[in-house]
């Protein structure tokens, strides 16, 4: 009555689910630029290329790239295929066939005239385009887009082409030809079964005659009213005989059929279905997506399984081998898992539920749990063929003979349970940890042992050595079989424990929570596996044995351990691992089995373990000087050009997940780019070469891809070469051999001119004494004293001291005049006003002047050579009012010329005039010249030696109309400064 009111607590029901491997489902939300593909192929580089409804993309394991041109008619494209140039072709309902070359899209032909709106075929052979169209063949030059209709008949019908190593075979009509690399038809099999049926009453074919072959064998299929049915080529007869359809085949839209590593591929409305050929026959082994249109699979250089659908993106098997249990969602985050025989293993859920699976006819019975509460630990009693099971809840026995649940147990939210003999076992609870042992056949409790009351994480019991582990919060214990502790410690430190379990070898392995794996002999251990020695992670969320070997489920992979070779195996997302978020691992003979967040999954123990080389990386973009540049190995970069980035990729499926980009420059040790980087930008670069080397690196492992090399040299500055320096050398000696020089030249120049200045002034003080001399001259001298003297005589006081006393002023102001080289045009005025009132005495007043000044003139400020008009009244004087009697008239004017900015100093005489004054001093003494004269002419050339402004004097002789003289006017020019 007991166990019949607890059974209550559950709904059990019985489920029958097959296997199918894990699948990566991309569609629009992942970045797939379409959900609707018509075909796909990989090429040669490793680019995964897809015809779409809405146009041709290439996929490079990290982004999706679209083609199209102006001339391409709609988006749709069909049919992919790579010639030996590497050129990627496709077609279009339009008629029109194009290829990508440079990665660009060009269109090649358009040949829609011909076909007419259909959706045409084609091959490729000896350089030749060859189309099969509804009832024709077109042949279409490569080199020069030429045509040639090579078969034509209305109404034929002709079956998809189907590539042999001698040609092209293709079904027309009534029989099979061949179509060989000289483009030459010929028959090779008759066709009648097929095309009586045909031509049979009521067949309404819906499919082109599709061939497929099977080493040697040769199959056609033909729809006929929604039926496929197939023949087989009897190489005796040369004619198609029916074959039995598989029953899975019959009815569903076969769209290809594609022979992969000795398997066929029937890609069809209902999925992928495989089959072998086995003694001639057709064999069923599996089917891919059931529920999914099919269009196309490709197995990548890395081994992924691509398949495309015509209504729901791609799916992607990373690996064939590894398969999910196709468990209800709802039961799907799995806790716990423990085996109990080779057929069969239990589950616990987070949400409480528990599972039962049949490995053999793949049966699963679901027991849901009222509580609700997750299932913390499972184990199975073999000797009375019972799992106890802990919720963090409650606790209890289910009894796999009945299938009634017995005892409540004491382990409430046990973290582990360990069995101890048969009648013993060892609960590893949150609050402590103790046996419970049970003696007779009620089973009712006899007794129990506390071993701790500190919080643990799992136990083990060794049977062989009767010790007894268990991982608390804070150590790793040992209980030997008298029960006395001892903790174990590594290098002093505790070892905080996660799971245990045991190798045929008798050693006790502990996973911890970030610390790897401890191997333990007795209470010492013995061994150490970390990152140190290739676990790709430190932190272990589950570990299982096989035999001497070790399953270890970390948070970046699922590893295996060879005790005997020391080999590491390792499995990641790349390798088809749906989550990292293991909870639990169980081995059996050929495959264990995994418990996960997202479901169960199997991993096949020697398939799933396969090479996958690194993808080779290559340059996507190259920038120098923030300039888009074409690639090259090396580089000669100017000295401004010192910043690099470089783009790079490696064509692989989800290559960010699994590689990381490492660089090295020069001799520096390789540097690892951050995940997901698949770039390097390299800034301010000091002059010199750089030899830089770039790798693609598995993230789990030391696997690494061939090296990209690329150089470049960055000159130095022009001022920092040597030619600049040698330049700037020779620059610097020349400029200061020529400072030098100049200075030199300077002084030397400086020193001539204060030589000749020296003698300039040594001229112009021997010319002022000449002058005064001209002024001082016996005769006015004579006659001065002699006027002096009459005064004296006649009694005049007076005036003979008013005349001493202008003539002592007159001399004393020559004399202190010839020791200046400028004087005032007021003191020159002085000069002459007293000067021409001694000669008026000496006249006896019969010489009448005047000085007339220019107002705007500033006497008192502008300079004027000195002594320079004196000389000219003095001539005026003496050659021409000298030799006159009466009315002795001379006027002195001083004008200022604004013009040239000059003082025109004007001395005009109404004397006998030059002609007649020199007739005179001709008659008295012909050699004679004038000293006055002489000296002020040479006086006058050093003045306007060295002068920008010179002085001029101009010379006029006045006549009346009748030609007779009516003096001398002598204009001179003065510059003048302030």
């Amino acid at each position: 009555m007991k166990n019949l009111v607890f059974i209550l607590f559950f709904i059990s029901s019985c489920f029958s689910f097959g296997q199918s491997p894990v699948y990566i489902h991309l569609t629009e939300k992942d970045g797939l630029p379409d959900i609707e593909f018509y075909d796909m192929l990989e090429d040669r580089n490793g680019f995964i290329w897809f015809a779409a409804d809405k146009g041709l993309f290439r996929y490079d394991g990290k982004e999706f790239k679209s083609y199209s041109n102006a001339s391409k008619k709609g988006l749709s494209v069909f049919e992919l295929f790579e010639d030996e140039k590497g050129r990627i072709w496709c077609t279009n309902i339009s008629g029109q066939f194009l290829y990508v070359e440079n990665d660009k899209l060009h269109t090649f032909i358009d040949v829609s005239d011909n076909l007419k709106g259909s959706l045409a075929n084609y091959k490729i052979i000896n350089k030749a385009l060859i189309i099969f169209g509804d009832g024709q063949i077109i042949k279409v030059s490569l080199a020069d887009g030429s045509k040639k209709v090579i078969s034509q008949k209305e109404k034929s019908v002709i079956g998809s082409p189907f590539s042999v190593p001698d040609g092209i075979l293709f079904k027309d009509e009534k029989d099979i030809f061949k179509l060989d690399f000289n483009f030459e038809k010929t028959r090779v099999a008759t066709a009648t079964a097929l095309f009586e049926d045909l031509t049979a009453k009521n067949a309404i074919p819906t499919k082109k005659t599709t061939i497929f072959q099977v080493g040697e064998r040769l199959f056609f299929f033909h729809t006929i009213s929604k039926e496929n049915i197939f023949y087989t080529l009897s190489r005796k007869s040369n004619t198609l005989h029916k074959t039995r359809t598989p029953e899975i085949l019959k009815s569903c839209l076969i769209t290809r059929v594609i022979e992969l590593n000795d398997k066929l591929w029937f890609l069809t409305s209902t999925g992928a279905h495989v089959f072998k050929m086995t003694n001639n026959e057709l064999l069923y082994e599996q089917t891919y997506l059931s529920n999914e249109f099919v269009t196309k699979i490709v197995i990548d250089k890395d081994n992924n399984y691509w398949l495309t659908t015509l209504r729901n993106g791609v799916f992607i098997i990373t690996n064939i081998y590894v398969e999910n249990y196709n468990i209800q969602k709802s039961v799907s985050n799995v806790s716990t898992l423990e085996k109990i025989d080779e057929q069969t293993f239990a589950f616990g859920t987070v949400r409480g539920d528990i599972g039962l699976y049949n490995l053999y006819n793949n049966d699963i019975k679901i027991l849901k749990s009222s509580s609700g509460s997750k299932v913390s630990s499972l184990s199975y009693n073999a000797y009375y063929h019972k799992l106890y099971i802990s919720h963090d809840t409650d606790a209890y026995e289910l009894d796999l003979k009945t299938g009634f649940f017995g005892s409540r147990l004491n382990g409430v939210g046990a973290k582990d349970l360990v069995i101890k003999g048969r009648d013993t076992l060892l609960i590893i609870g949150g609050g402590k940890s103790y046996f419970v042992a049970r003696n007779d056949l009620e089973k009712r409790i006899s007794f129990t042992y506390t071993l701790t009351k500190k919080r643990a994480y799992a136990g083990f019991y060794d049977k062989t050595l009767k010790n007894t582990y268990i991982a608390t919060i804070d150590n790793l214990i040992q209980y030997d079989r008298k029960l006395i502790a001892h903790k174990i410690l590594y290098n002093g430190a505790p070892i905080l424990g996660k799971q245990i379990t045991q190798t045929r070898d008798g050693i006790i392995w502990i996973s911890t929570f970030k610390d790897g794996v401890f191997g333990i002999r007795g209470n010492q251990v013995i061994r150490h596996f970390s990152t140190d020695n290739d676990l790709v992670a430190n932190e272990i969320v589950a570990i299982t044995s096989d035999e001497n070997n070790l399953w270890i489920a970390t948070n970046k992979g699922i590893q295996l351990i060879n005790r005997t070779t020391g080999a590491i195996k390792t499995l990641t997302k790349r390798d088809g691992i749906p989550s990292y978020k293991i909870s639990g691992m169980i081995v059996f003979e050929d495959h264990i089995v995994c418990a996960s967040n997202v479901g169960i999954f199997s991993v096949d123990k020697e398939k799933t373990f396969y090479s996958r080389p690194l993808p080779e990386l290559y340059f996507t973009a190259i920038k120098i000087a923030d300039t888009d540049t074409v690639y090259k190995p090396n580089y000669k970069l100017a000295h401004d050009q010192n910043s690099v980035r470089l783009d790079f990729r490696a064509n692989s499926f989800q290559s960010s997940e699994h590689i990381v980009y490492q660089y090295k420059l020069n001799a520096e040790p390789f540097t690892s780019l951050d995940k997901g980087v698949d770039y390097l930008d390299l800034k301010n670069l000091k002059n010199g070469t750089y030899n830089l080397k770039l790798r693609a690196k598995n993230r789990y492992n030391n696997e690494v891809s061939p090296l990209q090399h690329i150089s470049f040299v960055i000159a130095l500055p022009f001022w920092q070469q040597w030619w600049f320096i040698l330049l700037t050398l020779l620059s610097v000696v020349l400029i200061v051999y020529f400072y030098v020089r100049s200075i030199i030249t300077k002084r030397k120049r400086l020193q001539l001119i204060e030589v000749k200045q020296l003698q300039q002034n040594n001229r112009l003080t021997s010319l002022k004494l000449e002058n005064l001399r001209s002024q001082m001259n016996p005769h006015f001298i004579f006659n001065a004293l002699n006027s002096i003297q009459e005064y004296i005589v006649l009694n005049q006081k007076d005036l003979a001291s008013d005349y001493l006393g202008k003539f002592a002023d007159l001399v004393r102001k020559y004399l202190n005049h010839s020791n200046k080289g400028s004087i005032t045009l007021r003191e020159e005025i002085d000069c002459l006003q007293m000067y021409l009132e001694l000669e008026k005495l000496r006249f006896e007043d019969k010489l009448m002047f005047s000085i007339t000044v220019d107002n705007s003139l500033d006497t008192h400020e502008i300079m004027i050579p000195t002594m320079l008009v004196q000389p000219y009244v003095e001539n005026a004087i003496k050659h021409g009012l000298l030799h006159k009697k009466n009315q002795r008239e001379l006027t002195i004017l001083f004008q200022h010329s604004k013009t040239k900015n000059t003082i025109q100093c004007q001395v005009m005489d109404n004397g006998i005039g030059r002609e007649k004054a020199g007739e005179i001093k001709n008659s008295r003494n012909p050699a004679h010249a004038s000293f006055a004269t002489k000296a002020t002419d040479n006086r006058l050339q050093l003045i306007n030696l060295n002068r920008v402004h010179k002085v001029g004097v101009h010379i006029k002789d006045l006549k009346d109309s009748n030609d007779n003289a009516l003096g001398t006017e002598v204009t001179i020019e003065i510059p003048y400064k302030i």
